[in-house]
């Protein structure tokens, strides 16, 4: 089972809240963000945490959504400025990458800044909002790994379990052999297995 690898820079981290860990909850009239209990570890793989959240379209995300193909999930916010260094990477490999999704989740941001930030990079791909900072928490105490801290992007294979984990802005040469790398592990577990996630679904 291929080790998480969790690459850090520091310098370049954009903290939550003026470097508070993130704590805070919605207000009583802010759209719904929920976070779950983190689901069991498969084959001891951290797995990716159950969570449901609102898209910047007006429709829902969850978890389940995601099971059955590869997965690149970006955590990052309009506020973030190694977040604005790396959109332009993003984009690029969203668009050639085949194979593999691209999901953006926004963290305590704004319906009206998000919009703004996705129109002026282009980008194409589902974008939730994570509007209380839970969720990105609950992938990043998953990993085992630094929480409150963005961006962070992580690799899910098809059947839900956490990859490979890279945090902070990320590079398009990074981006491209780490997505690479997802699918050609998954495209080998199916192959081993003569299965996939939406044949099997992982227990919840």
């Amino acid at each position: 089972m291929k080790k998480i690898t969790v690459i850090m820079l520091l310098m370049t981290l954009a903290f939550i809240s003026a470097g508070v860990t993130m704590t805070g909850c919605s207000s009583g009239d802010s759209p719904t963000t929920s976070s779950t209990n983190d689901p069991p570890e498969s084959d001891g793989q951290p797995r990716m945490p159950s969570f449901r959240l609102e898209t910047l379209d007006g429709g829902m995300l969850s978890n389940e959504d995601l099971l059955g193909t590869p997965t690149v999930i970006n955590f990052g916010a309009s506020w973030c400025g190694p977040c604005e260094y790396e959109a332009p990477a993003i984009k690029k490999v969203s668009e050639s990458q085949t194979g593999v999704r691209f999901v953006g989740i926004a963290v305590k941001d704004s319906p009206e800044a998000q919009q703004q930030f996705v129109d002026k990079h282009g980008w194409q791909f589902t974008i939730a909002m994570d509007y209380a900072g839970t969720v990105v928490t609950d992938f990043q105490k998953e990993a085992l790994m630094p929480r409150g801290a963005i961006p962070t992007t992580f690799f899910i294979d098809s059947a839900g379990n956490i990859a490979d984990v890279y945090l902070g802005p990320i590079s398009e040469s990074d981006l491209i052999r780490l997505t690479s790398e997802l699918q050609e592990a998954d495209a080998a577990a199916k192959d081993k297995t003569g299965t996939s996630a939406v044949d099997t679904p992982p227990a919840y």
